[in-house]
């Protein structure tokens, strides 16, 4: 059996989905990182010359990561994101891209042509 955390982002999904004897944390209890078992991704942003410009390992899913494209663009002039990459476990391993490109000046993510 499992426990489903409704995802507050859930473009691609609705849920969440743990074992039942996940521990949850946070505010209101249902923050899967408070286990042990958590492995966290980490999220890339990269800005128009494929720099990254940001780092990250807040998300809990790439929903979330895609969102907060607006969140990166206003932590300053400088931050011109437009493409983001994954990783999970050690750094240097390797990078999937997400189908996605973030223009800043609309606010908008469209997927990225392959």
């Amino acid at each position: 059996m499992s426990m489903k955390i409704k995802c507050r982002y859930g473009f691609d999904h609705e849920y969440h989905e743990y074992p039942n004897d996940w521990i949850m944390g946070g505010a209101n209890g249902e923050d899967p990182r408070a286990d042990p078992r958590w492995k966290p991704t980490t999220y890339l942003y990269y800005d128009w010359q494929a720099q990254v410009i940001w780092t990250t390992q807040t998300p809990l899913c790439d929903d979330q990561a895609i969102d907060e494209f607006t969140k990166v663009r206003d932590m300053g002039t400088t931050m011109r994101p437009k493409w983001i990459g994954k990783y999970r476990g050690l750094p240097g391993g390797p990078v999937q891209m997400l189908n996605v490109v973030y223009d800043a000046a609309t606010d908008t993510v469209t997927a990225r042509e392959q």
